[in-house]
């Protein structure tokens, strides 16, 4: 896109991995990524105990008294009615715990209540929904298996898969879908965006609207400044051109 006195360029990347600098941690519910798949995770051997923000707290974590132990947050949608259940199981023995929240009707950033679902069961080995368990939410005591949940199309949920045992170890996520149940895959996020205005002079601020679509999770716009926001504002003051990389993932 090219705008008289200044120029932009823009980069779209599907994934986060082929840009070095930001940092998007599975630990923020912010950066979760949105599965309709099986899926195997194998956290960073000095992945925090949370990233930016402190996502759990009394408020809203229900069974996990730990709050954030090496942590996943992902997000999944229905695509059609059903029974849904799924798996979390180690790669090696450790201990997993995990939580449940929903049905939203938009995918959220900030969860402000109890979990659906819940287990904090002591256990090392599989954990996760079932369709033969009949409690919603266990204590250490439990047996790693809670019941699995109706879902209708259109809703959204969020999961967090926490590794208690703070040992690096990877886990597979496998869905177990009945009665009709499927998942929403989403295309991959495409970049868009619009200045405030058509053209800058020298020491204008000029702000840029994020278009992006597909629900992206992160966004990061390369400039003297560089910023991480949405919808980021930015000034040159000795320059007539004005080079740009947003970058948004999904």
């Amino acid at each position: 896109m090219k705008k008289r006195s200044f120029s932009i360029w823009l980069a779209c990347a599907a994934c986060c991995a082929i840009h070095a600098q930001p940092t998007f941690e599975l630990t923020d519910l912010r950066y979760a990524v949105h599965l309709c798949s099986d899926t195997a995770f194998i956290p960073a051997q000095d992945q925090s105990m949370i990233g930016e923000v402190q996502d759990l707290s009394a408020v809203n974590r229900g069974c996990l008294l730990a709050n954030e132990q090496q942590s996943v947050f992902v997000r999944f949608s229905v695509a059609s009615a059903g029974l849904l259940a799924f798996a979390v199981t180690p790669t090696e023995p450790s201990d997993y715990d995990f939580a449940l929240w929903g049905p939203f009707i938009e995918a959220v950033d900030t969860l402000e209540g109890s979990p659906i679902r819940c287990s904090y069961a002591a256990l090392s080995g599989a954990t996760g929904l079932s369709f033969q368990a009949l409690d919603i939410s266990e204590s250490a005591s439990g047996d790693g298996w809670v019941r699995h949940v109706s879902v209708d199309a259109g809703q959204h949920y969020v999961l967090y898969v926490g590794n208690y045992s703070l040992n690096g170890i990877g886990f597979h996520l496998h869905w177990q879908l009945e009665d009709g149940a499927a998942l929403s895959c989403p295309g991959l996020p495409e970049a868009a965006f619009e200045p405030s205005v058509g053209t800058v002079g020298v020491g204008e601020e000029v702000s840029f609207v994020d278009l992006s679509t597909n629900d992206p999770y992160g966004w990061y716009w390369e400039f003297p400044g560089a910023s991480m926001e949405r919808a980021p504002t930015s000034s040159r003051k000795a320059s007539r051109m004005l080079p740009l990389v947003a970058m948004m993932c999904g």
